[in-house]
């Protein structure tokens, strides 16, 4: 918890610029794995102290510099909750760098988790409940290496009351040792990584809340092995495993126990994706311009030209 606490996320920072960003890598059927050279990140935003969601929404709505426009996220935690896992319905596996993690059916956690909505008295429909695990991942289906999932978000509601009824929203998502996602050939993801599942989750539920958003279909060679062909206004999605290093990470930094040196003392937020793209909009006068000039005008995702892959360099395509 204090990892999280002490991470972007919830702390402030500067995001005039980034020391390192996700690069190409060698391997073809994951091209976004390793780390490269930052740059400039936010420009109009450089010396503001912010939050990561807070941030992100600026630059997607051009709302940076001197502006009065914020979303910022207020902390309150409990007590830590115990969900007992009964068997056939998650194991605990081991990677390639030695890194133990639980493999979770999906189906089920998911119903724990808003038995969870429900049962705790603390949580109401004004209020996001961010349930925080740490090295969980879910698998779905019968097969427990039908895997990852790192994350979630959702809403419940009730289904009277003539759209007055409060609908209570959630986010699951794993903090996750560096090396977690190490590969047998020694290759890592390298923003897969502490906060890169949290990151995605919220500003996913900021967009889209209630899971009601949809969109064109759209495609991204970046993501298509994960999610295909979608339809939904996930903002996470055609970005994952692409991010930037920010902060001061002092947790969980020891290599894994194979001798897998992951940590690099940073946190690893996940681009996003802005609503412009999903919209097909060009030029993009909406968003934050790029950091260099362009004929768009604006950036598809908060990291922009540090975003290497010229699918998020223009707007969406639809799916052949």
């Amino acid at each position: 918890m204090d990892a999280t606490l002490a991470s972007p996320v919830f702390a402030l920072n500067d995001y005039g610029s980034t020391t390192f960003a996700t690069v190409p890598g060698a391997f073809p059927d994951e091209p976004w794995l390793i780390r490269g050279p930052g740059g400039v990140l936010s420009q109009n935003d450089a010396g503001n102290q912010l939050q990561l969601q807070d941030a992100t929404m600026r630059a997607q709505f051009n709302k940076t510099g001197s502006s009065s426009y914020h979303l910022r996220l207020n902390p309150v935690v409990h007590e830590a909750i115990t969900i007992v896992v009964p068997g056939g319905r998650g194991l605990v596996l081991q990677n390639p760098g030695g890194v133990r993690y639980a493999d979770i059916n999906i189906q089920w956690w998911s119903t724990q988790i808003q038995n969870l909505n429900g049962s705790l008295g603390y949580i109401d429909p004004t209020h996001l409940p961010i349930y925080l695990t740490k090295d969980v991942l879910l698998y779905s289906g019968n097969n427990p290496f039908n895997c990852c999932f790192f994350g979630f978000h959702g809403g419940s509601q009730a289904h009277h009351g003539n759209g007055n009824q409060p609908v209570q929203t959630h986010v699951w998502t794993s903090y996750t040792t560096p090396g977690l996602f190490a590969r047998p050939d020694g290759g890592t993801s390298w923003a897969l990584q502490d906060i890169h599942g949290l990151s995605h989750e919220i500003a996913e539920w900021a967009d889209d809340p209630f899971l009601t958003n949809f969109v064109e279909p759209w495609l991204t060679a970046t993501a298509s092995s994960y999610y295909g062909c979608s339809p939904f206004l996930e903002t996470g999605d055609p970005v994952v495993g692409i991010g930037f290093a920010l902060g001061t990470n002092i947790y969980f930094q020891e290599p894994t126990p194979f001798g897998f040196q992951c940590a690099d003392g940073y946190y690893h937020p996940e681009d996003e994706v802005f609503l412009p793209w999903f919209m097909r909009l060009a030029p993009n006068n909406i968003s934050e311009p790029t950091q260099s000039p362009s004929i768009n005008v604006g950036r598809y995702s908060l990291m922009g030209d540090l975003n290497l892959f010229q699918s998020l360099h223009e707007p969406a395509t639809g799916c052949n």
